[in-house]
């Protein structure tokens, strides 16, 4: 399933879009700030990104130039309400690989992912490890000393993210919004649960790494000192 990033201030639009896409099979985060966003792309991979050209903190095309700058690969499509030739090109030239004027409608929107989607994909890889655990995000496999061991796809995916930003504290409420949709019934007590069938399955395996908590900053993966 293709994850799409969709930075979009209008509520209404984005709250739309987001329904329309998820219909289509699309993994979607919606988001509403460049900020956001930016951080996002650092932390994060996506098949394609949907930009609003105006947002609150900054355009799309700041946005699209500090990613490229960061050498940034993923598909940027531009969404605005500019018309003129000019405006195009001003996006285009800033990193966007395509540009959709609002209005439109949804079916070309779709399209134009899609197309988007066919290009050359960038390798990525997709294993990821830290000391003797092993996590292949393809098969769905986690390894410890290259011995299987069993994950539920939340806790895999909670695990994943986890790896992907090593070191770095996450609260209950931000890996919540990180890692379910934000539909989720799930609650922050209910990553308490995750994290501690985790912390069990890593402790049983012996893996040299674990899920640390820091008071007031939250929850942190590093390698066991």
């Amino acid at each position: 399933m293709s994850k799409i990033l969709l930075v979009e201030d209008d509520l209404a639009l984005k709250k739309t879009l987001k329904v329309f896409l998820e219909r289509q099979n699309f993994a979607v985060e919606a988001i509403e700030t460049g900020e956001e966003a930016l951080f996002r792309l650092e932390t994060e991979h996506y098949d394609v990104i949907i930009l609003d050209w105006g947002l609150p903190d900054m355009t799309g095309l700041d946005i699209c130039e500090k990613y490229r700058n960061r050498n940034g690969m993923t598909p940027i499509l531009m969404l605005t309400g500019k018309n003129q030739a000019t405006d195009k090109a001003r996006g285009l030239d800033s990193g966007a690989d395509d540009y959709l004027t609002k209005p439109f409608e949804n079916v070309e929107l779709t399209a134009r992912i899609r197309a988007l989607l066919r290009r050359q994909p960038v390798v990525k890889p997709t294993v990821l490890a830290m000391g003797n655990v092993q996590l292949d995000s393809v098969n769905g496999v986690m390894l410890i000393d290259n011995r299987k061991c069993s994950l539920y796809p939340k806790e895999f995916a909670l695990l994943e993210f986890l790896l992907k930003n090593p070191n770095h504290a996450f609260p209950a409420e931000v890996l919540l919004e990180r890692v379910w949709s934000t539909e989720s019934e799930v609650t922050p007590d209910s990553i308490r649960a995750y994290i501690t069938k985790i912390r069990k399955k890593l402790d049983a395996e012996k893996a040299s790494i674990q899920i640390s908590t820091r008071k007031g900053f939250g929850y942190t993966l590093e390698l066991m000192s």
